[in-house]
């Protein structure tokens, strides 16, 4: 069997269209590494797929410092991190560490994941970095003074919108920062799906 030519890490694999996305990616050229809440959940999406996993709840940080940790020493190179781990969260709750639920989970555990494993996408010939956004970014308000929310009335969509806007700047700001290191990315919003 033939060694694979790019590996691929994707978050949120263990259901919806992370599960699907893992199906998809699976194959003998790709070292597939999938990423998951839940191990009991993620487990089968593995072994169909061939795939290593990892499990991390990104509501806090210091598992999503740990798994870059692990990741980081699995593999030498990322070609493509594909960041797609989240959902939509009561916004009076707060993670371990503080934050607003939708802020941290869908924009801020990302993003640290991201920064951890920058060297391994540096290390790829060309690296993508592919953010799951969503057309809710459209309710979004970024408010630097107050990113948890503890300050502003709080609308139902406009957490989690703030946080996929958020999800968008940081595409924009990978793709002014990052490019010199052959580090692209992208911003996706996957739509309505029967998952």
């Amino acid at each position: 069997m033939a060694e694979p030519t790019r590996t691929i890490v994707l978050t949120g694999a263990s259901d919806g269209i992370g599960a699907i996305a893992a199906r998809s990616l699976a194959g003998p050229d790709t070292n597939l590494v999938l990423v998951g809440r839940s191990s009991k959940k993620l487990a089968p999406i593995a072994a169909e797929t061939g795939a290593t996993q990892f499990t991390a709840d990104f509501s806090d940080l210091a598992q999503v410092r740990d798994l870059a940790a692990e990741i980081n020493g699995a593999v030498g190179t990322i070609d493509v991190l594909m960041n797609n781990a989240g959902g939509t969260f009561d916004s009076s709750q707060r993670t371990a560490d503080g934050h607003e639920f939708n802020f941290q989970i869908n924009h801020l555990a990302p993003f640290l994941l991201t920064h951890l494993l920058r060297d391994r996408l540096a290390a790829a010939p060309q690296s993508l970095v592919l953010n799951t956004s969503s057309v809710g970014n459209l309710f979004g308000q970024v408010d630097l003074d107050d990113l948890d929310f503890e300050k502003r009335r709080t609308l139902a969509m406009r957490p989690y919108g703030t946080a996929k806007l958020m999800n968008i700047l940081f595409t924009r700001g990978i793709a002014q920062r990052w490019t010199a290191d052959k580090i692209y990315s992208a911003a996706v919003h996957p739509g309505p799906a029967a998952t």
